[in-house]
């Protein structure tokens, strides 16, 4: 991939050749460090919650907490599916990110081994992978709140209906609920490391 080219929607006047080449060069390099070898990492993190998700959603569907009558409390039902669809989701979204990080690695590389790369090449690059991840994030961060939210309305559910064990176990959950649910909105407020390190070139 080629990111000799600025998009329009970047359109940007090229840096002053009396600025520090180096300092384009540089970020570029924290850049692939971080994903040449973060990649296992990242995924890591997709398959604890997804796995966390899967193994939730699956107790939930086989204890029935809340049955009544033959009939299965339809909120649990309801969050238990949408937590097992979110969960299978966090991996699929771990593999791709795993997968933005080594296409990313591999541009900065070739971008960096070229001793003739010029400061708005590397300005394009981190630019595109600004980009990148900042809707890697969102896509993480809706996957995250949905599934959090999921756990809150069953873990409620059972706190509120059901006695006994179920009554504290759904506390605990809504706990895990109210936890993942804060933690999924940050993303959606905050700024992945390509964006703070092209923040740095824009100030």
């Amino acid at each position: 991939m080629t990111f000799a080219l600025s998009t329009a929607a970047h359109a940007q006047t090229a840096p002053e050749p009396s600025q520090d080449i180096s300092q384009y060069r540089a970020i570029t390099q924290r850049i692939h460090d971080v994903d040449a070898t973060g990649q296992l990492f990242s995924y890591s993190i997709a398959a604890v919650g997804g796995g966390a998700a899967l193994g939730l959603s699956s107790w939930l569907l086989y204890a029935q907490p809340g049955e009544k009558d033959g009939a299965p409390s339809p909120l649990i039902l309801s969050s238990a599916i949408l937590m097992a669809g979110s969960g299978l989701g966090q991996f699929l979204h771990g593999g791709m990110r795993m997968g933005e990080r080594q296409s990313s690695a591999r541009a900065a590389k070739l971008l960096l081994d070229n001793p003739n790369t010029t400061d708005q090449q590397f300005l394009d690059f981190l630019r595109y992978r600004a980009d990148l991840s900042a809707n890697t994030r969102f896509m993480g961060g809706l996957l995250t709140t949905v599934q959090a939210a999921s756990a809150l309305g069953a873990g409620l559910e059972m706190a509120l209906n059901t006695g006994g064990d179920y009554g504290t176990a759904g506390w605990v959950i809504t706990g895990v609920g109210i936890l993942g649910t804060g933690v999924g909105v940050i993303h959606f407020f905050g700024k992945t490391r390509s964006q703070r390190e092209l923040g740095k070139l824009q100030e």
